[in-house]
């Protein structure tokens, strides 16, 4: 008797959402996809629904198009070199097309609500526009880390007269012409939001409580933030963190420090920008490519945190200053994680009352059900966000596939209970980090032996490393030394995850073309050649996305 496939209903398809749907039919899984919205793509697809979490227009991806493709299926060519948020949406519905993964997803589907059937051998699903609810043996938790917004309560508000909004209903500053607006937070999107701003309010704040190091995307040569990260500077810098967290600390911020002095120059202490938290502090670099020249422009004002509203236009803040004549407040406070309807099938811990967390080994699998929930969204590391996804999801398929193991439950709650402490303590010294905030050198290492991706063991030290640079030493130093791509996720065949017969070529033309990106600006700056920098590729290396893609056909599922 042929045995069907198990059935997995995989909510949501955002990036994670759609990697999870290719890797589980990859595997054999009977696998659907529900999206609430009528296109996949996640937070990088515009929404007119204000209850969706969308990036606005101009936001850029803070990495290089070189590190974040989807692992097989390279950017196209004609792509600027970091993508714009309707850019980067476009790219996984292109995806999604290309690969015929869109049979496999249900769009304009809502999950209301999920429990165990009385058996308690599957789970029960229901949806907001069916009466009745559809039973599956698995399923994926695809709904994205920034969910739930952050709404500070500012004292005094009531009085206040003109709008207060979070940035999720932030749509463009259009709106906002010839107005006064104060935007609270100093992170990426109230960064991102202040310089939109500036383009058509009549005066544009940035308040914020502490300082933050900002650095553009790229440096002062034209380079990219991600051109020092290949796989054994970050495997290097991992290792530093774990086993010698202080001079790793030390060094860090004493390089972050030293790039942002090299990019903007000194800063004048009034912006507020410096004392700032750093690596000890569980904190990151803020990636704005225009903050800071607006700021000396004067065309956006560096103001310290709003104390209270104290009169229908007025704002006190933290140092006694007084602001009038404000319009809007919008708040640039991020987001918390959040589970929904699945918080009832997990079980929470409580080390902190404000901060309850998930009992979930690997901030992947509970305990309880391993072999049957999996939440891809929650872990956090340095590493490039949609790329993360798609390799915690190839681990995901593969231990359900039963060609990567778990370890037993005692092991799986002693994990959780050394892990949960540290990050409590993490962030009670920085409140905006990630709640699934990892050490990211030994979960990487588990992450990848569940994925299959053969690189620590064909990359660095080992036997098999050393056959491979014995073998073909030149592709070896481009592995090991070049552009750190998701690409090199689908290079080796382990017998695991799926192998992409393109990685090779994929990860070839990844460093010719960024090598050739910087032989450029580099002859431009020498002839002292105007121009933006970064904006676009150089026509020499400029290809059509037809020709790549079609000669770099992704897998299959």
């Amino acid at each position: 008797m042929v045995l069907k496939p198990a059935t997995v209903a995989v909510v949501g398809a955002g990036p994670a959402g759609v990697a999870a749907l290719k890797s589980l039919l990859d595997e054999g899984f009977d696998a659907t996809a529900f999206e609430r919205r009528p296109q996949v793509g996640g937070v990088w697809t515009a929404s007119e629904d204000p209850g969706h979490v969308s990036s606005i227009s101009c936001t850029k991806y803070q990495t290089s198009k070189f590190s974040c493709p989807i692992a097989d299926y390279p950017v196209p060519d004609e792509y600027p070199l970091h993508v714009t948020a309707p850019l980067w949406g476009a790219y996984w519905r292109s995806y999604v097309s290309d690969t015929g993964l869109e049979q496999y997803i249900e769009f304009n589907k809502t999950a209301v609500s999920v429990k165990r059937n009385e058996e308690d051998t599957k789970w029960l699903l229901w949806f907001d526009d069916e009466e009745y609810a559809r039973e599956f043996d698995k399923i994926v938790w695809a709904t994205g880390c920034d969910t739930i917004p952050k709404l500070p309560r500012i004292e005094g508000q009531q009085r206040f007269e003109g709008r207060i909004l979070h940035s999720i209903k932030y749509v463009d500053a259009q709106e906002f012409k010839d107005q006064n607006v104060i935007v609270l937070g100093l992170g990426n999107t109230a960064a991102d939001i202040a310089v939109d701003l500036a383009s058509q309010a009549s005066k544009t704040y940035i308040s914020h409580r502490r300082g933050a190091k900002i650095l553009p995307r790229l440096n002062k040569e034209g380079k990219p933030l991600d051109f020092a990260s290949s796989w054994s500077t970050t495997r290097m810098a991992y290792w530093m963190g774990e086993y010698l967290p202080k001079l790793y600390n030390t060094l860090t911020d004493w390089a972050i420090s030293k790039m942002v002095l090299k990019a903007w120059g000194p800063q004048d202490p009034a912006w507020g920008f410096e004392p700032s938290p750093g690596c000890e502090d569980y904190s990151t670099p803020t990636i704005n490519d225009e903050l800071i020249p607006m700021v000396r422009g004067k065309k956006v004002e560096s103001v310290s945190k709003i104390k209270a509203i104290i009169g229908p236009k007025m704002v006190l803040l933290d140092n006694g200053d007084l602001i009038d004549d404000i319009d809007a407040i919008v708040l640039g406070t991020g987001y918390n994680n959040d589970f929904g309807i699945l918080n009832d099938a997990l079980t929470w811990t409580v080390i902190d009352p404000k901060l309850p967390l998930p009992n979930l080994y690997q901030n992947v699998f509970p305990p309880e059900y391993p072999e049957s929930i999996a939440c891809i969204c929650y872990p956090m590391v340095p590493e490039s966000g949609g790329s993360l996804r798609e390799l915690t999801a190839m681990a995901v398929a593969q231990v359900w596939a039963g060609k990567s193991n778990l370890p037993d439950q005692d092991t799986m709650w002693q994990w959780i209970y050394e892990y949960q402490p540290w990050l409590t303590h993490g962030r009670q010294k920085f409140d905006s980090h990630y709640k699934g905030k990892l050490k990211p050198y030994h979960w990487l290492r588990w992450v990848h032996e569940c994925a299959g991706t053969g690189l620590y063991e064909r990359i660095g030290w080992s036997s098999n490393a050393w056959k491979f640079w014995w073998s073909d030493r030149k592709f070896y130093k481009i592995c090991a030394d070049g552009v750190f791509t998701p690409h090199l996720y689908r290079l080796f065949d382990t017998g695991k995850r799926k192998a992409w017969p393109g990685a090779r070529e994929a990860i070839i033309k990844v460093n010719e073309d960024r090598a050739a990106l910087l032989s450029s600006k580099t002859k431009r700056r020498k002839e002292n050649v105007g121009g933006e920098l970064g904006n676009k590729l150089p026509k020499s290396v400029t290809t059509s996305s037809t020709t790549i893609h079609s000669s770099l056909t992704p897998s299959q599922p």
